[in-house]
């Protein structure tokens, strides 16, 4: 099963707003149609996983990247990353 994070969602229509990310639509009509054509499942932005971005040993600076570790770590997933920073939380890594 392969999972979307409304974390990611954030941050990518947040990089788009600011003009630091290029996208063929608009984030909200081009994620919902990738995350339809792929048939992700979407995790929901949640406060136990804000909460506990927060907790993390402070082993990557980006508050995104700790907030997916936060909700993979809170939903039992594996994050899809080639990020060094990322595989040294006690999260599951693939890539």
């Amino acid at each position: 099963m392969l999972l979307w994070s409304d974390d990611s969602a954030l941050e990518i229509a947040l990089k788009w707003s600011a003009g630091k990310l290029v996208l063929p639509d608009s984030p909200r009509r081009w994620l919902e149609g990738q995350i339809d054509t792929w048939g992700l499942d979407c995790l929901s932005l949640r406060r136990a996983d804000i909460y506990r971005a927060s907790e993390l040993p402070a082993h990557h600076r980006d508050p995104f990247d700790r907030l997916l570790v936060a909700t993979a770590l809170g939903s039992n997933a594996t994050i899809l990353t080639p990020d060094e920073a990322i595989r040294q939380y006690p999260v599951s890594c693939r890539w």
